[in-house]
């Protein structure tokens, strides 16, 4: 009968049911045996925490797969990076690397009571090494709590992952420390699981928080515990919570500071200040008496007074150990150095961009490069040639910038006025190339001439108005690319080369179209503009003569019909007079601010302190755009500054002082040789003073001038000059009564 069970299938499902049955009375033993023991029976939601702990229970760990490999990075951090760390850096550490900074940092985690603060440069992977560091001295046990300090709490965070991401992504990690990766693997990214893992029936007390972890707790065959057990790493930004951290007792017995410092606080005095105050009190107060503390930092300087500064004086910190890892560590030639930076601002300057210039000088010229020594002879990206030519490349938009972020050389603050090359190329006007803001109302340019290497010959169009304010309008250089002759020129065709070049200049600035005898163009014409539309040429322009002063002084004489045009000779007064012992006779200016004239053998030139006229041409960027005092520059993106700004800034004042004879002097630091632009401009700052366009003297100001028209310097005995409101006044130039001749020192 069809569904009915036969006797061998009965017989069967009997034995089964009678199976089912002895389990459940044999389990129903259990449980009563249980609850003897514990004297109460247990809860539904005890029973369900145990099924729990069943699910979360690790698999037996597996052995060791390479014991020897394991041991032998055991005191050797740079093998650690070799072996398990080659995912997480871009490229492993070379012998410079190691040296400098594995090293140290491996002799600090095993020395107890190290102080060490390592100032490296920015890119080189020391954050990662860091990170790293922490993996090796938490896997074999060298430190069991390490607090992590990152310059705000994101990139704590950040650096926490890092970390887990070293122990647990590297497959050689893994298999070679199963008891520290496996059990954060478990967890497949639910941090709630670490409640309740266990491993052979035991909480593996596996801790995973958003600024914590808590490695597991696991014994070996023997029943000891493996040298991670229990390491904690506990990341933090400033200002976070960081007083009192304690795990069962267990107090942090290494810390790492990894760039605290944040740009926008560094040149603030008291927020350094505040900054070295956390460290000495709340960092330095984590450990317990009964272990010396370990303290490292990884820090870049950012300008002078600084936390960077500050934590590494040893007066006011003498317990540090100072590490300092500049990028490069010796430098080529300084000459080659600086051709290459004229070839590549000239290639900057094309439109494409292309670094074709540089790029085959460096290639003809890359065994002399060679000579530089680097910390890390493997960086570099696509398309550079090699290591130097990528630091070159890093150097070049900003040297000031470069020195402090890759080779630990912040800017010393001195006496004088502080002007950076951000400073300078941020402070615009608004108003188009070749255009005059409506604050200004005449035009002066400068022009220098250079004959060495690929410098040309450069000019500036300074536009100048009441109130002491001032603009830049253009600025370039001739020839645009190149030199003004080829080196092997004979001297004897040298001047008539400059002098036609002198020409060319002065009039490509008057707006006239410059052409060859066959009619093709050597330059395109300067016109400038008021804002009405107005075509305006320079009132004056002078060349500096320099050791050219006949040729130019030839080549002025043909353009003197159109402009107050004439070489200059740049003169620093109390220290370099000497040089000028073969001139006549000086009269002493007496409208123009620290300026004279002179007659030599090449005629009637004017000399220029210039050690006054570039501190007054670098301090007028420090005032806004259109303010009394100030001077802007074109346009309104800061990036098509950066090589005027750079130039501007090669030079930086430091102190003034009166020497024993009681005159003015100036000392300066050059930062660059590069300071072409800013001789331009220093000379043009001049110009305009020696035709009553700029007072500079604040205390010879007339302010009622100031209200009514551009500022225009008394004569001393004679009447103001008149000044119509709107109405630019042109002196004549008056008579010099006074005069002195230059006496030798003895």
């Amino acid at each position: 009968m069809a569904g009915e069970f036969t006797s061998e299938q009965y017989a069967k499902f009997s034995a089964l049911c009678a199976e089912k049955a002895a389990r459940a009375e044999r389990a129903s033993r259990l449980r009563r045996e249980r609850e003897a023991r514990s004297g109460r029976p247990l809860s539904d939601s005890e029973r369900q925490h145990r099924q729990v702990l069943k699910l979360n229970e690790l698999a037996e760990l597996p052995p060791v797969a390479d014991p020897e490999r394991r041991e032998r990075c055991r005191l050797d951090l740079a093998e650690f990076c070799r072996t398990y760390a080659a995912k997480f850096l871009d490229h492993l550490p070379g012998e410079n690397m190691i040296r400098e900074i594995v090293r140290p940092l491996q002799e600090s985690i095993l020395r107890t009571g190290a102080m060490d603060l390592f100032e490296a440069p920015r890119g080189i992977g020391k954050t990662a090494l860091i990170i790293l560091a922490i993996a090796w001295a938490l896997s074999y046990g060298h430190r069991k709590y390490v607090v992590l300090v990152s310059a705000t709490g994101k990139l704590a965070v950040k650096n926490l992952k890092n970390a887990l991401y070293v122990m647990t992504r590297s497959s050689v990690y893994v298999a070679d420390f199963p008891e520290v990766a496996l059990p954060i693997l478990a967890l497949e990214g639910k941090w709630q699981k670490a409640a309740t893992q266990t491993y052979r029936g035991k909480l593996t007390d596996l801790e995973w928080r958003a600024d914590h972890v808590k490695l597991a707790t696991i014994a070996g065959e023997d029943g000891i515990e493996f040298p991670a057990s229990g390491g904690i790493i506990y990341s933090v930004g400033v200002g976070g919570a960081i007083r009192g951290l304690n795990d069962a007792g267990v107090r942090p017995d290494m810390v790492f500071l990894d760039d605290i410092q944040k740009r926008k606080d560094a040149k603030s005095p008291s927020l350094s200040a505040e900054l070295e105050s956390f460290v000495k009190q709340d960092v330095m107060g984590l450990f317990s008496h009964s272990n010396p503390k370990t303290m490292l930092m990884a820090i870049t300087p950012i300008c002078e007074g600084d936390f960077a500064s500050l934590i590494s004086d040893k007066e006011r910190n003498p317990g540090w150990r100072h590490h300092i890892i500049p990028l490069v560590k010796s430098w080529p030639d300084e000459a080659l150095v600086t051709e290459w930076l004229e070839l590549w601002r000239e290639d900057m300057a094309v439109d494409d961009g292309a670094l074709t210039r540089s790029t085959a000088f460096y290639r003809k010229h890359r065994k002399e490069f060679a000579a530089a020594q680097l910390l890390d002879d493997r960086i570099g990206a696509m398309g550079e040639v090699d290591a130097f030519h990528h630091v070159l490349l890093l150097m070049a938009p900003d040297r000031e910038a470069f020195d402090a972020e890759y080779q630990m050389k912040v800017r010393e603050e001195g006496e004088g006025v502080q002007v950076t090359a951000g400073v300078v190329k941020h402070n615009l006007t608004g108003v188009a190339e070749f255009e005059l803001p409506d604050y200004c109302t005449d035009l002066v340019a400068f022009c220098d001439v250079n004959i060495q290497k690929e410098s040309g010959m450069r000019y500036t169009v300074l536009a100048v108005g009441p109130g002491r304010t001032a603009a830049v309008v253009h600025y370039g250089k001739y020839p645009r690319v190149g030199r003004l002759f080829p080196e092997d020129t004979p001297e004897a065709n040298r001047d008539a080369l400059i002098a036609a070049a002198v020409v060319t200049v002065g009039r490509m600035l008057s707006g006239q179209r410059v052409t060859r005898t066959d009619g093709s163009a050597v330059c395109e014409p300067c016109l400038f503009r008021t804002r009405g539309g107005k075509q305006l040429k320079p009132y004056a322009i002078w060349f500096d003569g320099g050791n050219w002063t006949r040729a130019v002084s030839r080549a002025t004489y043909l353009l003197k019909s159109v402009y107050h045009v004439g070489p200059v000779v740049a003169w620093s007064l109390g220290r370099n007079w000497k040089q000028f012992k073969d001139l006549n006779h000086v009269d002493k200016q007496e409208r123009g601010d620290h300026l004279y004239r002179a007659t030599s053998r090449n005629g009637r030139h004017y000399i220029i302190q210039t050690d006054y006229w570039r501190e007054i041409a670098q301090s007028s960027f420090l005032a806004p755009a259109g303010t009394n005092g100030s001077c802007g520059l074109w346009g309104d993106d800061p990036v098509r500054h950066d090589q005027y700004a750079l130039e501007l800034t090669a030079e930086r004042l430091v102190a003034k002082f009166r020497n024993p004879a009681k005159e003015m002097e100036w000392e300066w630091v050059q930062k660059s040789k590069l300071n072409h632009y800013l001789d331009t401009l220093t000379g043009a700052f001049a110009c305009a003073s020696k035709y009553g366009l700029y007072e500079a003297s604040v205390r010879t100001i007339d302010r009622a001038l100031l209200a009514s028209g551009p500022a225009v310097a008394n004569v001393p005995g004679e009447q103001p000059a008149p000044v119509a409101r709107g109405v630019v006044y042109r002196p004549r130039a008056p008579r010099f009564k006074y005069s002195f001749k230059l006496r030798k020192q003895k």
